[in-house]
């Protein structure tokens, strides 16, 4: 009787002993985590930092943004532990910069217009006229009817070059309409910036939408989660992380594991993004 009772003892002291370890942080981890790069990741990235330096409390993460091609330019330099893009690198870019990288989440991007603006849809080929760079005098015509302000990304932005791509390369502003005014520097200036112009139309990652902008349909297809899912809206694209391959921070690790957990799951299909099911890089 008193081994059974010694024996319930101990599995009751180990059970608490592993569910202190578990609530406790963890100090076995420690140093500087810098990551730069692409704006539609930081909803993502910066709650994750946050979560994960409660959990390893000598651990510091610095999270910017700056678009795609900055985040590269500040890996190459060393000046970035990770490098986010909204786009896939090149082959050239990859040997270039000696890069792995990892998907973070499935993103769609949209199109959004002023809440109160009375446009619901546009055609793949409207969009393309109203942001091409030799709009035809008719499609001119029906963007003044429509009181259209195309807003655009800077030319590093990987939000950009996908959209620029998704719509056959004819993603700029005609060069009458291109006022500094109307090129915005982030997925939460497009916002921004769509919200207070009530002729404004730009594009941004679905992550980014809020009730002071609305998202019009793309050929009938509205950006829902459903849709979006089902693969019946489009215009979506992969979040990237990029790190160096020859990188000696083990925190670079870690936090690319945390962000697979199923915690960060929840949390990312709780932004409005699609988290990465895929067990190997691209």
């Amino acid at each position: 009787m008193h081994i059974f009772i010694k024996i319930a003892i101990f599995l009751y002291l180990a059970f608490l002993s592993l569910v202190t370890i578990q609530a406790e942080p963890s100090l076995n981890l420690t140093g500087r985590l810098d990551i730069a790069g692409g704006t539609a990741h930081l909803p993502i990235i910066e709650i994750a930092a946050k979560k994960f330096m409660l959990r390893h409390p000598k651990t510091i993460i610095s999270v910017t943004g700056g678009g795609s091609g900055v985040g590269l330019k500040k890996l190459s330099l060393g000046l970035a532990d990770i490098a986010n893009t909204g786009r896939s690198i090149s082959a050239a870019e990859m040997k270039k910069y000696k890069v792995e990288t990892q998907i973070l989440a499935i993103d769609a991007i949209v199109i959004g217009v002023h809440k109160k603006s009375p446009l619901k849809k546009l055609s793949s080929d409207e969009i393309r006229q109203i942001f091409s760079l030799q709009p035809s005098k008719q499609i001119l015509t029906a963007t003044k009817l429509r009181n259209l302000r195309p807003l655009i990304r800077e030319y590093s932005s990987g939000t950009r070059q996908v959209f620029r791509s998704y719509f056959t390369k004819a993603m700029e502003l005609a060069p009458q309409l291109t006022l500094a005014r109307q090129i915005v520097t982030s997925n939460a200036a497009m916002v921004r910036s769509i919200s207070l112009d009530p002729k404004g139309i730009g594009y941004f990652s679905f992550g980014f939408l809020n009730p002071k902008v609305k998202a019009i349909a793309i050929d009938g297809i509205y950006p829902t989660k459903e849709n979006i899912c089902s693969d019946k809206y489009k215009l979506k694209r992969k979040l990237y992380m990029h790190i160096n391959k020859d990188s000696k921070n083990k925190l670079v690790k870690a936090f690319i594991d945390y962000l697979q957990e199923k915690e960060m799951h929840t949390t990312i299909e709780s932004l409005g993004f699609l988290p990465n099911t895929e067990t190997k890089s691209p």
